[in-house]
């Protein structure tokens, strides 16, 4: 089977990539591996992330987010609402049901094909890549690759690209009854050993999630020692808090001769920033033009792309020394030195 690209990965940045090529007369197939559910805490998004050409027209995804609480670099709570906003208000998304929206936008009529399982082998043709799955017999010929397979970066590390971690940021995820938690709000509270971040999730549960560095702490003993956070918390529901990694990390290089990294897969940024998502549709819109374009052997659509994606990396680094430098009241806590003190590696090559 040959098409012209393949796409590995079918979150948000692979299917948004799909839709785009499909509407451009590019054949393309999505290559999936299983996935575990995890407990994923409800996503903030601006209000301007619906006017995407690829966002699900009617998305079941969404609830209207109307403030947001915070205690950051101060004990005293401040709460900013969405009437403050000239863009109105922004976003909950339950990313469940949006990558479901999404690959069912990506496949509709058949256009697209699925094939689940993981590549075994890539390896480089006159004309492309040839690519094998474990466990299954087919072969996919393709004359481009796109990597969307999230932070693992499947199809970029099979073919030795190195990645770069800033940090080891982990983000630990509960869910309680709540106490006199607002529907449309959100809490972040920086506290000594990390920071929080609750909200109501789509089934009325307060989902909890903790941002920091690993250990053995006790997730209910560090939540006993919010100010604001347990305030909102009844009780914690059955069931141990679901760990995953939250850390900045990217590819030394995010593009090359018939290939491109698209989403987290190019550069996955701390969540704080509330980025991932929008530079994940935005870097598929990137990736989509560079591919309709057909770029000959010597042509600059790589380096191009990899000057987008330095200019997202050098933005966001900007912002999160800004918004981990407004927070000073510990400044001896290993992990508030720590995040302080993280340096931005290697970008890059130009």
């Amino acid at each position: 089977m040959r098409f012209d690209v393949a796409i590995v990965g079918s979150g948000p940045a692979g299917c948004a990539l799909a839709i785009q090529l499909r509407k451009a007369g590019v054949s393309t197939a999505i290559i999936t591996a299983p996935r575990s559910v995890s407990h994923e805490f409800p996503e903030t998004l601006p209000p301007e992330v619906t006017e995407k050409d690829v966002w699900p027209s009617d998305s079941a995804s969404l609830r209207p987010h109307y403030a947001m609480a915070s205690a950051w670099g101060d004990s005293q709570l401040t709460i900013r609402h969405a009437i403050c906003n000239p863009l109105g208000q922004g976003w909950f998304l339950d990313r469940t049901i949006f990558d479901r929206e999404m690959l069912a936008r990506a496949t509709a009529g058949g256009v697209v094909p699925v094939f689940r399982g993981r590549i075994r082998s890539a390896e480089r043709t006159h004309n492309g890549w040839s690519l094998r799955f474990s466990g299954r017999p087919e072969v996919i010929e393709t004359g481009f690759v796109a990597d969307a397979s999230g932070r693992s970066g499947a199809f970029a590390r099979m073919i030795g690209i190195r990645r770069i971690a800033l940090d080891r940021l982990v983000c630990l995820t509960a869910r309680a009854a709540p106490r006199d938690f607002p529907a449309g709000e959100a809490l972040v509270e920086s506290a000594e050993t990390g920071w929080w971040f609750s909200a109501l999730d789509s089934s009325r549960s307060l989902s909890i999630s903790f941002f920091t560095n690993p250990s053995r702490a006790s997730f209910a003993d560090a939540l006993r020692a919010t100010l604001h956070t347990s305030k909102r918390v009844a009780h914690l529901l059955p069931g141990r808090a679901v760990a995953r990694a939250a850390r900045t990390d990217w590819l030394e290089r995010p593009a090359g001769p018939g290939w491109v990294a698209i989403g987290d897969a190019a550069f996955a940024s701390d969540p704080l920033a509330s980025q991932g998502l929008l530079r994940a549709l935005e870097t598929a819109e990137k990736a989509a033009a560079m591919i309709v374009r057909n770029p000959a052997p010597g042509d600059h659509g790589p380096r191009n792309y990899c000057e987008i994606q330095i200019n997202y990396l050098s933005r966001f680094l900007r912002e999160r020394k800004y918004f981990y430098e407004a927070e000073n009241r510990w400044p001896d806590a290993p992990f508030w030195r720590s995040a302080r003190a993280a340096k931005e590696g290697i970008l890059w090559p130009r």
